[in-house]
């Protein structure tokens, strides 16, 4: 179960990362990114 959790937080530190980085360069962030971020914390 801690395993899960670990991926889980990594999954979702990578694509806050990739937002961010994806508006700076691109002007393109990741759809639906904050969403999924709470979806996956809770």
């Amino acid at each position: 179960m801690a395993i899960l959790g670990g991926v889980f937080f990594l999954i979702e530190a990578l694509m806050s990362v990739t937002s961010v980085i994806g508006r700076a360069l691109f002007n393109l962030p990741v759809p639906g990114d904050y969403e999924l971020v709470q979806m996956l914390s809770a």
